[in-house]
């Protein structure tokens, strides 16, 4: 009796699990491409082992490249390949880099697998073919300059398509900004008041040739709005009993700050009579019956530069 309850109260036990094995998952996110005279493998560390058990480390990477037969065989292409090139991690991402001489003017194929610690892996990663060329040429003479609508980035290369990344004031690293044909860049999001620095590499993309050349050093620069706004149009002036009433063309610029008008008695120096905000208008009073006045207006913007002045209307004040 006694033996009988103590084995109902006890939890069954079952078959002992087996151990894990802590193979890392098989990888499926290996990217290849050649910087400069450089082939740069990467892939993301896996996280899970193939039990679906959290991995203490992604262990040991080969890295195998070879010629890509046609039709492609993974035993063919293996048998074949070279094993090369060490990982390492950073930013949570893993890459290897291989010189490209023994590859120009081939295809070839990588690909990589993890080992556990007992030797064991889960095949082979994604097969990824890339078809070598020469190194490509970097960009020289980089030069950013302030224009009124952004930072315009210029360089000497030959013909091609280029790539412009640009790190900001709080920016450990360059952001790519857009690619290009040609010799030049605007970036149109730089603000005036903020250092930028940019950079510039050559790239080359068809088929499966994904190159780029070694990227240019960065060019700093600290753009400031010197740049006056256009100035008004279609100024016109009517006269009034006791004033003249002027007019124009509102100034569609964002950063327009208002304007100003200028004056002149017959034909003497034009002087200030007016600062304004925004609006279009001006009225001028008093003024003295029979004598000739010249006007002229100009825009200022946020920055307080200021634009040349506006063609000039004149009439006599009745």
């Amino acid at each position: 009796m006694i033996a009988a309850l103590a084995a109902a109260g006890c939890g069954y036990v079952g078959e002992p699990l087996p151990p894990a094995l802590n193979i890392p998952q098989r990888l499926a996110d290996v990217t290849v491409t050649q910087v400069g005279a450089r082939i740069v493998v990467r892939y993301s560390p896996p996280q899970l082992s193939t039990d679906g058990l959290n991995l203490k480390n992604s262990g040991r990477a080969e890295l195998a490249i070879g010629p890509a037969p046609v039709p492609f065989q993974a035993d063919v292409w293996a048998a074949q390949a070279k094993t090369q090139g060490a990982f390492k991690v950073d930013g949570g991402m893993a890459s290897a880099e291989l010189p490209v001489a023994d590859w120009v003017g081939q295809e070839v194929v990588a690909a990589v697998r993890l080992y556990s610690a007992k030797g064991r892996h889960a095949g082979w990663s994604n097969f990824v073919t890339l078809a070598v060329v020469p190194p490509l040429e970097s960009p020289r003479n980089v030069l950013a300059e302030a224009v009124p609508t952004g930072v315009r980035i210029a360089w000497q290369a030959p013909a091609g398509r280029f790539r412009v990344w640009r790190r900001g004031e709080k920016q450990t690293n360059a952001v790519l900004l857009g690619e290009t044909a040609g010799g030049e860049y605007l970036d149109p999001t730089a603000e005036f008041g903020h250092t930028y620095r940019y950079s510039v590499e050559a790239v080359r993309s068809e088929g499966n040739v994904r190159a780029a050349s070694e990227r240019t050093a960065e060019v700093e620069i600290f753009p400031e709005d010197r740049f006056p706004p256009s100035a008004p149009a279609g100024v016109t002036a009517i006269a009034s009993t006791g004033s003249i009433e002027l007019a124009w063309e509102q100034n569609s610029e964002p950063d327009l700050a208002g304007y100003r008008v200028y004056r002149a008695e017959g034909t003497g120096e034009f002087a200030r009579i007016g600062e304004i905000r925004t609006a279009p208008n001006y009225s001028d009073r008093p003024v003295r019956s029979g004598v000739r006045y010249r006007y002229a207006v100009s825009s200022v913007d946020k920055a307080g530069n200021e634009s040349a002045q506006s063609q000039t209307v004149e009439l006599v004040a009745p």
